[in-house]
């Protein structure tokens, strides 16, 4: 979609809500993990044509008025996580804010991230 259609050039993720589903000692119910909280591991990726600039925050907060460090890259914005092995599905919600946190030029949306299992056994996932 062009920055026309969606109408604006650049969103900065703002926050995120996840549902992690963990497998306890081969349970047919899984137990489930909530996490909230603003950014995504400290970071506040403003998302760009073909790009993004990743803001860092050190306290982790958004309410930290961010830019600590500042790291422009081409490609797309992707993170680490590290699970304990027993992951067994992941989904959620993010929330961005088009233009910026610093200068919205719009109302935020949320995207879902649909169910996906994870299939690792590695205790880390990259």
């Amino acid at each position: 979609m062009s920055p026309q259609a969606r109408g604006f050039q650049t969103c900065q993720l703002r926050s995120r809500h996840l549902s992690i589903h963990h497998a306890e000692n081969n349970s047919v119910a899984p137990t489930v993990q909530e996490v909230r909280g603003e950014g995504v591991v400290g970071e506040f990726p403003l998302l760009r044509e073909r790009g993004y600039d990743n803001f860092f925050s050190d306290s982790g907060a958004a309410g930290a008025k961010l830019a600590r460090s500042y790291q422009n890259s081409e490609g797309y914005f992707c993170y680490q996580s590290i699970t304990d092995g027993k992951t067994v599905m992941f989904a959620g919600e993010i929330e961005f804010v088009p233009g910026s946190l610093r200068d919205p030029q719009g109302e935020a949306f949320s995207v879902q991230v649909a169910a996906f299992p994870l299939h690792s056994e590695s205790k880390y996932l990259y």
